[in-house]
């Protein structure tokens, strides 16, 4: 049935069809079980869950944000070092920022005792904002400010943030938070 549902091998997995008409609580429990098998809490305060399949990644981060979670697909070579195997891509799925983690522990959590541990212990870090950049074109950032009409101070008072911030932004010496987009 699992294999029908969630697809035979790990290239192939993915999450059920049916999950997007699952209930909030339904979901969490699915993510929960995934996360407790497949995911790890980072040193650097990332929960980050690991798959061979690309469709499962990206199910996985649609699904997250359900909860309001941005998650980031990124994929990276891994060979496990006690087998033959010569290694392949993989696709990780990366929740980082406090914002997100905390998103994460509230909805979704681990049932794992060490890893919850884990995801406590990151709840107690500092916030770091360049975890939280949004990758924008110094270029993009002006059109789109001026394609709007907004003066720079216009757009200052509707962000809450200094007009030397966001030109900043626009020349490109800075990145924009998610918070101040």
């Amino acid at each position: 049935l699992l294999a029908t549902l969630c697809g035979k091998t790990a290239h192939h997995k993915r999450l059920p069809e049916f999950w997007p008409r699952l209930s909030d609580r339904a979901l969490g429990l699915l993510l929960r079980a995934y996360f407790d098998g497949d995911a790890t809490v980072s040193a650097r305060a990332q929960v980050i869950a690991t798959t061979a399949s690309e469709d499962l990644a990206s199910g996985l981060a649609y699904a997250l944000k359900r909860f309001g979670i941005h998650a980031r697909l990124r994929r990276t070579w891994k060979r496990a070092t006690d087998s033959a195997h010569a290694g392949g891509a993989y696709f990780d799925v990366t929740i980082s920022g406090q914002t997100d983690v905390r998103r994460y522990a509230q909805a979704i959590g681990f049932d794992h005792p060490e890893k919850r541990e884990r995801l406590e212990r990151a709840m107690t870090r500092k916030r770091d904002t360049n975890v939280d950049i949004v990758p924008v074109a110094a270029g993009a950032f002006r059109d789109l400010r001026e394609a709007t009409g907004l003066s720079m101070e216009a757009l200052a008072d509707l962000a809450q943030c200094s007009r030397p911030m966001l030109s900043m932004i626009e020349s490109g010496q800075r990145k924009p938070s998610r918070v101040l987009l």
